[in-house]
């Protein structure tokens, strides 16, 4: 019993000890809670943004590919023409040129050839004067000699179809445009012209009237360059915009993360506490009861304990008189026993053997 008591004791003050710690952490869990609602909150506003900016930019995207679709298709009808300028070139020898510039005498379609190269060709080409010949009158109609320039300034310096080849077919100046656009609708730059007037020039001619071509058919696709260009400035700033929403989304949910994590640490922490304590309150009430049931025999014992220390003293005088009694008193009426154990009491204690007030014996044979 005494164990049982101590047991329950100190059970009794681990419940006091662990009921501080429920309170703290049942705070801390209503807390984290709250801040894991109010996280949520945060992250299912930012999963709104993202998805407005992931649509927005996948709009920006589709106008994009749109424009590129369109400026690729218009394109494809545009390159053939400068092909058509490449082949025209790859047709053409070294040797074609080569024989071209001996002539002295050159027919209307080789004089027309040399203009176009004296546009191309020569650095400030465009110039007129400088083709002007000399006049002997000052009323003589203007002549211009392009062939004698051809000569010296593009054909004697070499490589003229690499020069061809690599020719920026997309940055031709305007000036250029505007002079060659009438020329090349001459009859002398027709084809038969230019045939007549040699391979090298028919090949020559053929290449100037494509680069003019391209460039004027470029006329409908740059606008869309122009506009492709800008949709796809818009469509990456915006594809930015989207994908710092999704970084911000990304941390917000680690957040998020973070908290629940947390919040499941604490609601562990507290089942465990409050599972002890359900266990130490079983303990105690286990212990109470066997302390509760165990009441009354503690009682009884204490009692018999003190009865038992008083008739250790008194065992031997007792069982004296109570043999006394067995032995000669059975036949005699009660108020004679009496007198006679009454008197053998008395003899007893004077030769210092103690023995219980009023001898019982049923008591005496009964322990």
């Amino acid at each position: 019993m005494a164990k049982a008591g101590s047991q329950a004791e100190d059970i009794k003050e681990k419940l006091i000890a662990l009921i501080p710690q429920l309170k703290r952490q049942a705070e801390e869990a209503a807390v984290t809670q709250k801040e894991v609602e109010a996280q949520k909150v945060i992250v299912d506003a930012v999963v709104v943004e993202v998805n407005k900016e992931a649509a927005f930019a996948k709009g920006e995207a589709d106008k994009a590919g749109a424009i590129e679709a369109d400026c690729n298709e218009a394109l494809q009808k545009v390159m053939p023409i400068y092909y058509k300028a490449v082949a025209a070139v790859e047709r053409l020898s070294p040797a074609d040129v080569t024989e071209m510039s001996k002539v002295n005498v050159p027919s209307e379609g080789l004089k027309i050839v040399a203009q176009s190269l004296d546009y191309f060709f020569i650095e400030d080409g465009l110039k007129e004067k400088q083709y002007m010949l000399k006049k002997e009158k000052a009323n003589d109609p203007d002549v211009f000699d392009y062939w004698t320039s051809c000569k010296k300034k593009v054909l004697a310096k070499g490589g003229l179809l690499q020069r061809m080849k690599d020719y920026n077919k997309d940055e031709v100046p305007l000036e250029l445009i505007e002079k060659m656009t009438p020329l090349i609708s001459l009859p002398s730059f027709s084809d038969a012209a230019l045939k007549n007037a040699g391979k090298a020039a028919l090949g020559i001619g053929n290449w100037c009237k494509a680069i003019i071509e391209y460039d004027n058919a470029m006329k409908v696709v740059k606008p869309k360059k122009a506009e492709l260009a800008l949709a796809k400035e818009a469509s990456a700033a915006a594809n930015k915009i989207k994908e710092e929403a999704e970084a911000k989304l990304a941390a917000k949910e680690a957040e998020l993360k973070a908290c629940v994590d947390k919040l499941d640490e604490v609601q562990r922490k507290e089942k465990s506490l409050r599972e002890e304590h359900d266990k130490m309150q079983g303990k105690k009430a286990l212990a109470e009861m066997l302390i509760n049931s165990l009441k009354g025999e503690r009682e009884s014992w204490e009692k018999s304990l003190a009865k038992s220390k008083d008739a250790k003293v008194t065992v031997e005088g007792d069982i004296l008189i109570a043999s006394g009694i067995m032995a000669y008193l059975g036949v005699f009426i009660k108020s004679y026993r009496q007198d006679c154990v009454d008197a053998w009491v008395q003899m007893l204690g004077e030769f210092k053997i103690a023995c219980s007030v009023g001898v019982n014996l049923t008591e005496v044979l009964g322990d």
